[in-house]
């Protein structure tokens, strides 16, 4: 997913989930986690939350909880409407929701963080260790060809 659909994705998940009702900024993090399996960041959320707010899809309200005061998001009427007018559009999100739950519940993302180190150190590793990598790789492409029965 590029970056320009990924702020769209997360932009139409976070209306659609304040649909539901008002959240703070951590409870939103824990329901998106719990629609999706992942649970975006909240360097992600914020800026997001501020921009949906400043094209008046979202209103802010400062509320207490507990000894806390929290920032409070909840959907406007503009919000609303701009979720009923793009209907089709959280049809594809939800698909979407539903594709990364399952990837998630295979442990697929978290080979994430050894593709990112591989990356950074490919250029160091002996070559035994590029070729033990290759064959791994192999096999592990050739396992998902026989899961999908692909050719």
């Amino acid at each position: 997913m590029n970056r320009a659909l990924s702020r769209k994705y997360i932009e139409m998940r976070i209306l659609e989930t304040l649909r539901e009702g008002p959240l703070h900024g951590y409870a939103l993090a824990k329901r998106i986690c719990d629609i999706t399996g992942f649970k975006p960041s909240y360097g992600l959320i914020y800026p997001v939350l501020r921009s949906l707010s400043e094209r008046g899809l979202v209103e802010i309200a400062a509320e207490k909880v507990g000894s806390k005061v929290v920032k409070v998001y909840r959907l406007t009427e503009k919000g609303i409407k701009y979720l009923e007018e793009n209907n089709e559009l959280i049809k594809r999100i939800k698909m979407v929701d539903e594709k990364l739950k399952v990837l998630k519940s295979t442990g697929l993302p978290t080979l994430i963080p050894y593709i990112r180190r591989l990356y950074q150190e490919a250029d160091k590793l002996p070559k035994e260790k590029v070729e033990e990598l290759r064959v791994a790789v192999e096999e592990f492409r050739e396992k998902i060809r026989k899961i999908l029965g692909g050719d």
